[in-house]
């Protein structure tokens, strides 16, 4: 797996726009045209096995493909999402279609257009080879650029693509993961687009499941210490039922309640460890965590990382007082 982070910041102003010229081109088989005098471009592209993900963030300016251009180029299918700003796309013989942020259309890079980001652009897309999906789609017409209809499918999509990108200079993905995100992204790209039955199918069990449980996941964490957490209630935020939510964990060799109980027990053990929180008691650091019972808490602890809370903090204290 290949990452890729530019920015036109690293080099003097006189050349960023035409640098990034050059980069989109070699890249993208696209120019760009920039609306603004103070052209800036931050780009990362992550190459996995046989798909790309990319993430733009660039002032006003305009993109198009041209029939030169288009000699050039593949036929890979793109699905991409607008992540801020505004956009027009304009395709001969279709009416022009008008983009918000979280909107997500189809393109194809045998296929020429024009793409006006008034505001910037702001964008996150997916490019997979044509026949690597094509033959798990029910339909196969993508000749034309345009808007997909926002489903739960498409979202989830977006959503795995955006975790597995990560922000600009993350650490790349081994050899494994990166071929099972690959995996992934095409089952979800499938469900996302129409896929045949028996794609369907096996995208379900696979993609969709680990697209489904990485956003429930997500979505736990940032409520971990939340009074409202359950099963019940973290499967309706999803729409999904408590048993197929249950399923999930179960499917990670784990439960919820047992997720639940150790997340809560690691940020207790690291604000313990924290100097910050040393004017916090036990006590309160439990209930803070989401814990209603100290002795079950402090028993709980004790298990999990073979010393009480008085114990860790007070060797988090030696430590610090050593350095």
């Amino acid at each position: 797996m290949q990452r890729c982070d530019f920015s036109s910041r690293n080099f003097p102003e006189r050349d960023a726009a035409e640098v990034a010229r050059e980069f989109y081109a070699s890249l993208g088989h696209i120019e760009i045209d920039p609306l603004d005098e103070h052209y800036v471009a931050d780009v990362s592209v992550l190459l996995l096995p046989d798909l790309a993900l990319a993430q733009v963030a660039a002032s006003a300016n305009t993109v198009r493909r041209t029939p030169t251009l288009l000699a050039n180029s593949n036929d890979d299918l793109h699905v991409q999402m607008l992540t801020g700003g505004c956009a027009t796309i304009s395709q001969v013989g279709q009416e022009d279609q008008h983009l918000r942020a979280g909107d997500v259309w189809l393109s194809s890079n045998d296929s020429i257009f024009q793409c006006a980001f008034e505001r910037g652009t702001y964008a996150r897309s997916i490019a997979i080879p044509r026949a690597g999906l094509t033959p798990h789609l029910a339909e196969s017409d993508f000749g034309r650029t345009r808007k997909l209809r926002s489903t739960p499918e498409l979202q989830l999509l977006m959503h795995y693509a955006a975790g597995v990108m990560g922000p600009p200079g993350s650490t790349p993905l081994g050899p494994d993961l990166a071929r099972q995100a690959a995996i992934h992204l095409h089952d979800l790209t499938a469900l996302a687009l129409g896929a045949k039955r028996d794609a369907a199918h096996r995208a379900q069990g696979r993609g969709l499941r680990a697209a489904r449980y990485k956003a429930v996941v997500a979505d736990l964490l940032t409520n971990l210490t939340s009074p409202e957490l359950s099963l019940d209630w973290l499967a309706a935020r999803h729409s999904i039922s408590p048993r197929y939510l249950r399923d999930l964990f179960y499917g990670e060799q784990t439960s919820f309640s047992d997720f639940v109980r150790n997340k809560r027990l690691d940020k207790a053990r690291d604000m313990l460890a924290d100097s910050r929180f040393s004017h916090y008691n036990i006590a309160t650091i439990a209930y803070d965590v989401g814990f209603g019972d100290l002795s079950g808490f402090n028993r709980m602890f004790q298990r999990r990382f073979r010393q009480t809370p008085s114990d860790l903090r007070a060797t988090a204290r030696e430590v610090a007082a050593q350095r």
